[in-house]
């Protein structure tokens, strides 16, 4: 990814024009950040990397394609699709104190190609 002829075949991409994951209409780079070491759980709008492009006079995706190369690769982006609105976890906890509210595991495979920040080290 850091060849510079990778990267300009990458960055004229348009991901969304030939899929039909309606995840992709849900996705914007206002909700998009660099998660980082340590996790930043709690990003501020000021740290999207709509923001960051912005600040920086760049496009997000140069920027999104420049934190998946930091920490020689490793790092990621933290994209918060839902309970986030407020740019807190008080959704979550308006939700967890209701009564009528139950909490469970509903999908744990097709999540799990999305993020699994539980395992930090090559072979775990």
């Amino acid at each position: 990814m850091q060849d510079p002829a990778i990267r300009a075949a990458i960055l004229s991409d348009d991901p969304k024009a030939a899929s039909s994951f309606p995840l992709f209409h849900r996705l914007s780079w206002e909700i998009m950040y660099r998660f980082g070491n340590p996790p930043n759980y709690l990003p501020q709008p000021e740290d999207s990397l709509a923001a960051i492009a912005a600040r920086e006079g760049r496009t997000p995706q140069e920027v999104a394609y420049d934190v998946l190369l930091e920490n020689e690769g490793s790092d990621f982006i933290y994209t918060t699709l839902s309970n986030y609105a407020y740019h807190d976890l008080s959704m979550s906890e308006t939700l967890l104190g209701n009564p009528n509210c139950i909490m469970g595991l509903g999908d744990g495979g097709a999540h799990v190609a999305f993020i699994l920040d539980s395992a930090t080290r090559p072979g775990c």
